[in-house]
């Protein structure tokens, strides 16, 4: 019998190595986009799902409504850098043997035991912002400082993608704990996530 964690390598690296992934996956990712992405691999889905069958609706009507998109997502996306966290990407998981139920499963799994500190995200924020001045991520530093002078304002909040983002690459994902992924049996052919990509 197969399992899902047979053909996807966890994903293990440092907080660089996270940003460069998904920075050149997809180019157009903004500094909002890097604050979800760090915002995900903390807190998760970041609250509990109380109604069961609503959210199974919510998840069979966006999964029936996605077509495939030019440049195929990965199955996983890593969110955090110690792997723990990943982004379940929708439409590749449309193609698998595995039911929405058993993703609804986990998505609910995960939010009841995901407890994330405002210190580590706020630790990991940091680290991204010294990466943009040392000039390892192309990012531009004025606009890191607006953004961080809101959010902190704000007192750190959940945040949506970019309207760029979203309106290229139309994300359509759930957030759950990678250890729930690794007892799943699959017949298909995944694609592995782990980068090659070293930390400078």
């Amino acid at each position: 019998m197969k399992h899902l964690a047979d053909d996807i390598t966890p994903f293990t690296g440092t907080l660089f190595d996270l940003l460069h992934y998904h920075y050149h996956l997809p180019p157009k990712m903004a500094i909002p986009d890097v604050y979800k992405l760090l915002y995900q691999g903390v807190f998760g889905v970041g609250h509990l799902i109380r109604d069961r069958a609503a959210a199974a609706r919510y998840l069979e009507q966006e999964s029936s409504a996605l077509v495939d998109t030019p440049n195929p997502d990965p199955l996983l996306e890593p969110v955090s850098p110690d792997g723990t966290m990943v982004r379940v990407n929708l439409r590749p998981f449309r193609h698998t043997s595995i039911p929405l139920t058993t993703l609804l499963d986990m998505m609910i799994e995960s939010a009841c035991e995901t407890h994330g500190s405002l210190e580590t995200f706020i630790e990991r924020w940091r680290r991204f912002g010294n990466l943009i001045h040392q000039g390892k991520l192309p990012f531009d530093r004025a606009a890191f400082h607006r953004f961080h002078q809101q959010i902190e304002q704000a007192d750190f909040p959940a945040m949506h993608h970019s309207d760029l983002y979203r309106a290229t690459y139309l994300p359509a994902y759930r957030v759950v704990k990678y250890q729930f992924m690794t007892n799943i049996t699959v017949t298909d052919q995944l694609q592995r996530i782990n980068p090659s990509d070293s930390s400078p």
